[in-house]
Parts: structure tokens; sequence; C-alpha cells
């Protein structure tokens, strides 16, 4: 397991009480990355220090120094010279010895009265922070090892780490393509290319570890990865920081993930390489989804690059899960035969194009395969198909749409672990509510021709059942519902026997598959009856 070290800086950030002055000449942020192992108390007596191992903070108490003066052993002066030549971190002195900084010491100034127990208190605040680096490393190793074994890939990787921190990762290229990434920061690079390159090549120094972008801040270092092409080195890890809060338990995981990453690739190009251009594909198949292009032409054009035939009828499946990590499980799971357009979408959802109608049904089963098999272990887990839509330009619409009928499902509105939007009985007036809502009705020519097609699905076959049989089981059917679903009302009007009216009724059922019982059924057949009553009265001329 790799071990964190405490920094200078950490410490600063839990001891506010404290200034910090770097040695004459040295970078600040420089100073601030050197590691400190305890802290250590000068002595009134020879020797004044004990063995030195190396990165301690020597505690300079000013009474102490006085003490020193009393007894000829030396001042401030005499103290800074015998320690500029070893390999201790810092000084922790009051404001009057900081007059007296030479080259190589580095000092941590008090402010106010000098702590009387300050080597204690230095060494309680270190061992309680190494006890909680432990955990957070045992924790971070099991779950990387997991993730290893299990075979989800890279975004499984930093997933599992970031869920030991609640931070986000990600893995660049040295051109700055996303080759990886935590689920909250998925379709995005978290450092731009110069950045990258810089810490690469290490000109920057610890400066370049730390980058600010889009108001975020990240920590990053270079991992040992070879992609095999010419003028191509090296990839960078980066975990978003906090600004303002010590760092020691992202450097810790960002190290050890470093050290996983380096493991899972070992080494490999073609791995590397894979992964870069999953991330690139993605990425040109997001712009389609989100409706990025700025013409219709362009989206076409990046169809045919997709080797999507732009003129076809397209459709969208979305998988959809409120758990964590399901971009990398569906590319884990989907086959390795099938070149499906897909690309996540969402921390939990994960958009496949399907706009090949000879294959249709196959990439429905295939999908709905890749669904069952997530389910056993994501019991939450969605499919939605989006209807049809003509067009590349338009499968940001039937994104949008399956989107929708993914969350009304979540909060259930909808019931069902698949859901067609094409499929009347399972969307319900949610069908004909969403164009409404959302001021786009997808492929219809009208809001007529989404009516009708609401009604025919529900009493098409009762109308054709009517008009091969002379039969009326349309006209009973809209009696009955009118009278609040009372047999012997419904009779009355009807001038039927009672029991001839049930009769029919078990028709209606058989014939459409519904459960007349059910007062969601009733709700939707009363529209679809109501459509046709106004198709009629319209168009009666």
């Amino acid at each position: 397991m790799v071990v964190a070290e405490i920094t200078l800086g950490d410490l600063l950030h839990w001891q506010r009480g404290l200034t910090f002055r770097p040695a004459i000449g040295e970078r600040e942020d420089s100073a601030l990355e050197r590691s400190i192992t305890w802290a250590v108390t000068v002595r009134t007596t020879q020797p004044i220090l004990p063995a030195l191992r190396g990165g301690e903070i020597v505690v300079v108490p000013p009474r102490r120094l006085e003490r020193l003066r009393e007894a000829d052993i030396g001042g401030a002066t005499d103290l800074v010279r015998l320690l500029a030549d070893q390999p201790i971190t810092a000084l922790m002195v009051d404001p009057e010895f900081a007059e007296h900084q030479l080259p190589g010491v580095r000092l941590l100034v008090t402010s106010g009265t000098f702590p009387h127990d300050a080597e204690a208190t230095l060494n309680r605040l270190l061992t309680e922070r190494r006890a909680e680096l432990y955990r957070v490393g045992s924790e971070l190793s099991r779950a990387l090892s997991a993730a290893s074994i299990s075979g989800a890939g890279l975004d499984a990787l930093l997933d599992s780490a970031s869920a030991v921190v609640s931070r986000e990762l990600v893995l660049q290229d040295a051109d700055g393509a996303l080759l990886a990434s935590s689920r909250g920061a998925r379709d995005r690079g978290a450092l731009p290319t110069g950045t990258i390159q810089r810490l690469l090549r290490g000109t920057d120094g610890e400066a370049a570890r730390i980058s600010t972008v889009d108001g975020v801040t990240w920590l990053a270092q270079p991992v040992a990865l070879v992609d095999g092409r010419p003028g191509r080195r090296g990839s960078v890890l980066a975990i978003q920081v906090s600004a303002t809060a010590s760092r020691e338990a992202e450097r810790l995981v960002l190290a050890q993930t470093a050290a996983a990453v380096e493991l899972m690739l070992g080494q490999g190009g073609e791995a590397v390489r894979a992964a870069s251009e999953r991330a690139n594909r993605e990425a040109l198949v997001a712009d389609l989804l989100f409706g990025r292009l700025v013409s219709r032409e362009a989206a076409d054009a990046r169809a045919r690059l997709l080797g999507i035939d732009p003129t076809r009828p397209t459709r969208v499946a979305l998988l959809s899960s409120s758990s964590g990590n399901l971009p990398s499980r569906v590319r884990g799971t989907l086959p390795h035969d099938r070149k499906l357009p897909g690309a996540a979408v969402g921390d939990g959802e994960y958009a496949l194009i399907l706009a090949d109608p000879a294959r249709l049904a196959q990439d429905r089963r295939d999908i709905g395969a890749v669904a069952r098999t997530l389910r056993t272990s994501d019991p939450a887990l969605l499919l939605v198909f989006s209807e049809e839509v003509r067009g590349a330009a338009n499968v940001s619409q039937a994104l949008a749409q399956a989107r929708a009928l993914a969350r009304l499902a979540s909060c259930g509105a909808i019931h069902g672990e698949v859901i067609d939007a094409g499929d009347v009985v399972t969307t319900g007036l949610f069908g004909l509510l969403y164009p409404l809502y959302s001021g786009q009705d997808l492929d219809r020519a009208s809001g007529r021709d989404r009516l009708q097609a609401f009604a025919t699905a529900l009493l098409g076959p009762l109308e054709a059942h009517d008009r091969k049989r002379k039969a009326d089981l349309v006209p009973t059917l809209d009696a009955w519902l009118q009278h609040g679903g009372a047999l012997a009302e419904a009779a009355e009007q009807l001038d039927v026997h009672r029991n001839t009216l049930a009769y029919r009724l078990g028709r209606v059922e058989q014939l459409t598959g519904l459960t007349l019982s059910d007062t969601r059924t009733r709700l939707l057949l009363q529209v679809a009856l109501a459509v046709r009553s106004m198709e009629n009265a319209l168009n009666s001329d």
C-alpha cells in the first residue's frame, strides 16, 4: 500500500495560527510540499537535539532559547547555523526569532503567546492524521483491488477511488484526450493540454501539479503510460481537491490510484489506444445526442462519420440508474462484436443510437440482454426506447424524450423495467402530455396524428371487431365508462341485460389485453373515446 506523507502545506491548513517563511531563495510552493515526520524540541543542555532522521519540525520555545544563551551554548543565529545542514523540514519559532532567518532554514512563525506544549500538540495531530490516512489507504486498497479484479475497466477503477474520498478523478493522455474518469467528471477533461505537457516535461516543478479550471482545483501527477505512438509519452491522473483545505488524503488516493492504473494497463500501449479511441468516439456520439452541432448538414456529416445513415429512421435506447458507475458497466457488458454508437449522457445514464432498421429487432434484444445482466446487481436499472425520429439532427429530441420517461419511471409515474415510448399502455397520458410540455413533437406531422395514434392503439382492436361483426363493443365500453363502471345503469342505457353487458366487457378485455378494473386503464380508454368523439364531430362535414 502506498503511504501518504504529511506536508508543511497540510500542517498550515490545520494550524491557522502559524505563518510560513520559506528558506531564502526557495520557492514557496516547492517548500510547502516538504514532508513532516515528527516534532522535537530543543534542549537546554548538550546535545541540544536528539538524533535527527529527517523531516522533523524543530520547536524552539523562546524561554529555552534564552536558557541556551545564559548557558553560553548559543543564541538564535548559532542555532540556525547548526541546523542549516540538517535534514529537518522547518523550525517553529516566535516572531522575534524569525528576524534571524538564514539561507537553508524554513520557519513556522507563531502568533501571540508561544504554545508551551507545541511538541505534544503537533505530534498528537500528526498521529491522528496518520491513523486516518491509514484507514483511507486500507479502504482504498480494497476498493482498487476489487475494481481491478472485476475487469470492468478504467472508469470503474476511478469510480472506486472516487467513492472513498468523494472526489472526482480523470485520466488524460498527453494530448488532453480523456482516457477515463469517475462518473461525476464524465465527458470533460480536467486539465488543458498545455498544463498536461508541462507536467509531463517537469519544467514547472511542483507548481504544475495544481491547476484551477473553470473554478475547480485539480491535483495531478504523471502516470507511467506509453501509448506506442511516436512523439507521445505519458498520461496524467488528476483528482479534484479543495482550494482551501489540506490535501493529504487526495495525495494518497492519487498516488495509490496511479499505481493501480499502471498495473491495470501493464504499460500496454494497445490498451491506452483503445481507451483513447473509445473516448474520442463517445465524444462524437455525445455531440449528436445533445444537439451540439451547428446545422443539419453538420449533424448529417457527423452521423456519416459514425457509420449512421442520416436519412434513416433513428431511435435512442437509454439505460438509466441511480447507482454509480453505469457507463463503464454498460461498456463492459455490451457485445464486443457490435459497434453501436453510444455515450455516457449523465452520471447514471448511457444512451445508444439505433439507426439501422434492418437490425432494430436484434439491437433491441442485445440491449435488453445487457439490461437484464446489469439488473442482477442493480435492480432499479431502467431501459427506455424513444420514439422514431428522422434525421441525425433530431436525435437530441429522441434522447430528451427517453430521459423524460426515465425520470417519470424513477418517481413512480410510469411502471416497468423496459419502457417503450410507442407503447400507449405503458406511457399512458404522458405520451400525449410530453410533446405539449416540451414544445416538440418528434417526428409527428401534427398533434392530430399523435391523438389519432393514441386512440387507435387502445380502441383499434375493438373498432376492427365491430366493423367485421357489426357489433357494439365500442358503444358498450363508452356507456359503461360514462356510468362509472356501474353495470345496471349502463345496461339500462344500452337496453341490454346485465349479463349481456358483462359478456361484452369480457370481450373488450380479451381483444385489448387490458384490465378494466384498473383505474388508470379506464382513464386512458376515456381519453381515447373522447378523441374519437372529437374526430367524428369535427369531420362530420
